[in-house]
C-alpha cells in the first residue's frame, strides 16, 4: 500500500508543478492489452515523451524498469526521451541503457524548471 501512496503523491505533486505555473499538465500512463504499463508520461513536446516509472524502492534496479525499457523499444520511432525512474533513493544515476533514477527532489527541481 505505501507504493500505491508514493505513487499517487508524485502524480498529484507533478500536476500541482504545472498548475503552479499556470499551465495544464500534459501527463498520461499507458497500460496495454500485452501487459505494457508506465505509470507517467509527461509530454513535454509532441515528439519527446518522457516516461517515467514511480518506485518506492530505496535500491534502483533494472528489474524495476522493465514496463521503461519495453516503452522504448516498442515507441522508438516517436524518440522518446531516456526513461526516469522515480524513487526513493537519493541524486540521479544511471540503471540501465536508457534508464536513470532520479529521487523525489530531484524530480520535482526539474519539473520546475519547466521545459
Amino acid at each position: 500500500m505505501a507504493g500505491t501512496l508514493f505513487e499517487n503523491f508524485c502524480i498529484q505533486e507533478t500536476i500541482k508543478c504545472f498548475a503552479n505555473r499556470g499551465e495544464q499538465a500534459p501527463i498520461s500512463y499507458l497500460r496495454t492489452n500485452n501487459g505494457l504499463e508506465v505509470d507517467l508520461i509527461i509530454e513535454k513536446t509532441a515528439l519527446r515523451p518522457l516516461p517515467v516509472e514511480i518506485k518506492l524502492s530505496r535500491t534502483p534496479s533494472a528489474s524495476l524498469v522493465s514496463g521503461l525499457t519495453r516503452y522504448a523499444a516498442s515507441f522508438e520511432k516517436s524518440t522518446p526521451e531516456d526513461g526516469l525512474l522515480l524513487c526513493g533513493a537519493d541524486g540521479r544515476r544511471s540503471v540501465c541503457r536508457g534508464v536513470s533514477s532520479i529521487g523525489v527532489k530531484e524530480f520535482f527541481d526539474l519539473l520546475r524548471l519547466g521545459p
